[in-house]
């Protein structure tokens, strides 16, 4: 596995935060989508350095790498962009949460990947489409194509698409109809 990949992948959908937040579903959390732990002894609003964010990284990562391994005992058989895609999700869901997904998980064991991509893509995920947005829309992209688009033409379009927007707000005389 791609550890720089998946790490930038995670990064991408998670963001970073030194502060403790709520998600928005509840859920108090902190540095690149640490889901904070009763044994974490952190409260809303505390600050932690970056040292704390990559331990509890990389052991968050570690955890849902090895939850995958759980669930789909070839998955060092699948495609990289597939195991990529299935650490995100795992890191996004949790164990608990994806066991909850067996036709899911039987498409994956499958390899169907393009029936994988449909199933995420259907009513039965629009409440988990709704909450993450963009990260759907990659990991489902990626399940279509899982030799085709790499994790650095995500990065690389997400980047270019950034730099681009904040060009053409700052331009003077520039507006959104020069795109037209």
């Amino acid at each position: 596995m791609d550890y720089g990949a998946l790490d930038a992948l995670i990064l991408k959908h998670e963001g970073k935060r030194y502060d403790v937040y709520d998600d928005g579903l509840g859920n108090l959390t902190v540095g690149i989508g640490h889901k904070v732990l009763p044994g974490d002894n952190l409260n809303a609003g505390d600050v932690i350095s970056e040292d704390r964010v990559q331990a509890l990284y990389l052991n968050d990562r570690a955890n849902a790498i090895q939850s995958v391994k759980n669930i789909f005992p070839d998955f060092d058989t699948y495609p990289s962009n597939i195991q990529l895609a299935l650490v995100d999700m795992m890191f996004n869901w949790g164990e608990t949460k994806f066991r909850q997904a067996p036709d899911t998980i039987n498409l994956i064991k499958s390899k169907n990947w393009p029936a994988v991509a449909s199933k995420l893509g259907s009513s039965v995920f629009s409440t988990w489409r709704s909450e993450v947005g963009a990260r759907a829309t990659d990991l489902i992209n990626m399940f279509k194509s899982p030799g085709g688009i790499t994790i650095t033409a995500l990065l690389v379009a997400g980047i270019l698409g950034y730099f681009l927007y904040k060009y053409f707000k700052s331009s003077p005389g520039i507006s959104n109809s020069s795109f037209m």
